[in-house]
């Protein structure tokens, strides 16, 4: 009895954890990670509302429930993981195409809102892109993701209109609504170290390979580099003053 209870308590947990992160159609009864407190009814609370407003459920006004999501994100942080890794498991595994089209659209709309907490970032990205087969949708998301770890969160969820913007291609990360503002989205270029008072940046460093005298530079800086310090040469010793004798008697 003990082996069969054994057997099927690992089969059961085995089984969850394929399912857990795996599209379904009906509520969840506890939250997909671990919350603080009384968070995890705001959790079940917000899947509901995804259902909802990606048409798995139905429920009115399903843009407004995707805008209680992001008000909700904003003002509880530990509930962002929660609704990111909700979305993770509606869109793996989704047999409907227009539920699926509706998810990744509240996905846009929550990274132009709020990015995810530094211990899922990794996580949310590894997923991404495993998961984007087509290479623009993926830039485009892998870009919402950084933009929204480096700006921060919104200080106000966006409007319906901008919702349509967003989901329309836009990005209003730089436009209106953000803690910090007068950061633009990261630019990746060279290395830049500072050095003193100046700013040297690797990718602008001088290429001399097709210079007429580049052959020779390089040997005499090999020949520079091979030559060894020549030992000093011994210093041959002071020869000593003699010392004055005593006079005679």
């Amino acid at each position: 009895w003990s082996n069969l209870k054994f057997t099927l308590f690992s089969s059961t947990r085995e089984e969850l954890q394929r399912t857990m992160f795996r599209w379904t159609k009906t509520p969840i009864h506890a939250s997909l990670i671990e919350l603080p407190g009384k968070s995890g009814k705001d959790g079940t609370r917000m899947f509901r509302n995804l259902l909802g407003y990606m048409g798995d459920r139905s429920y009115n006004f399903p843009e407004h429930l995707l805008i209680e999501m992001v008000t909700e994100a904003l003002d509880k942080v530990p509930l962002r993981d929660e609704i990111y890794a909700q979305m993770i498991k509606q869109l793996t595994q989704n047999p409907d195409s227009q539920s699926a089209f509706k998810g990744w659209s509240a996905m846009a709309v929550c990274l132009e809102a709020f990015p995810p907490n530094p211990e899922f970032e990794n996580y949310f990205e590894v997923w991404l892109r495993k998961t984007i087969k087509d290479a623009s949708k993926r830039t485009r998301y892998l870009t919402l993701l950084h933009q929204a770890i480096f700006c921060g969160a919104r200080t106000t969820p966006p409007t319906e209109n901008e919702m349509k913007r967003i989901m329309g291609g836009e990005t209003l990360r730089r436009k209106a609504g953000f803690q910090q503002e007068e950061k633009a989205a990261p630019q990746y270029q060279g290395l830049q170290v500072e050095v003193a008072d100046e700013q040297i940046e690797w990718n602008e460093v001088e290429d001399i390979s097709d210079r007429p005298d580049a052959k020779a530079y390089d040997t005499n800086r090999n020949n520079y580099n091979a030559r060894k310090p020549m030992a000093p040469k011994p210093m041959a010793p002071k020869p000593m003053a003699p010392k004055p004798m005593a006079p005679k008697p």
